[in-house]
C-alpha cells in the first residue's frame, strides 16, 4: 500500500521528521 516512499527513511519506524514524518503518518493511517 506504498504508492510513494519517500528516498529518506523508507521504513514508518524512523521518527517523524517534519513533513516527511508528516507523510508518513498519513500514509500508515
Amino acid at each position: 500500500m506504498n504508492n510513494s516512499n519517500p528516498p529518506e527513511g523508507t521504513s514508518t519506524e524512523e521518527p517523524p521528521r517534519g513533513l516527511k514524518g508528516r507523510l508518513l503518518v498519513s500514509d500508515v493511517v
